[in-house]
């Protein structure tokens, strides 16, 4: 099952007016289309399923099927989860929801503090659904 997420714009962004202009959802939901840089020309990607920037941390989870394949695990199959894109795309906020800030002494990320129950990543609710749910069956 091979998903893709779009990420809304980040404030930064906002601020500068930015907008997507590059990226469409096909109608089938199933495929994006990307305008390429002469803006005359595109290139079609196609998917199991898109999931926008509306969607939420725990949406994701479930559109995912995570709760069956955590289920799968605890049978003794294997089950790998990653996130793939260019810095800034939201791999960390979809696989973890905390939010990070540079040392600029160290240039190391420093854990700025816990997310709420909405930014919750994918990771920590696996970890979560795991303790609370596989051991009852």
């Amino acid at each position: 099952n091979v998903a893709i997420r779009t990420r809304p714009l980040l404030p930064h962004e906002i601020k500068k007016n930015l907008q997507n202009t590059r990226i469409e959802i096909g109608d089938s939901r199933k495929e994006i289309q990307v305008l390429l840089d002469d803006q005359r020309f595109t290139k079609t990607y196609q998917f199991d399923q898109i999931l926008n920037q509306n969607t939420s941390q725990e949406e994701l989870f479930y559109r995912l099927g995570l709760e069956n394949h955590l289920h799968k695990v605890a049978e003794g199959f294997h089950l790998t989860v990653f996130a793939y894109g260019q810095t800034g795309s939201g791999k960390t906020y979809t696989m973890d929801g905390y939010q990070y800030q540079v040392d600029p002494r160290t240039n190391t990320p420093v854990l700025l503090k816990l997310p709420n129950s909405e930014r919750v990543g994918l990771i920590p609710r696996a970890v979560s659904y795991t303790h609370l749910t596989l051991p009852t069956i």
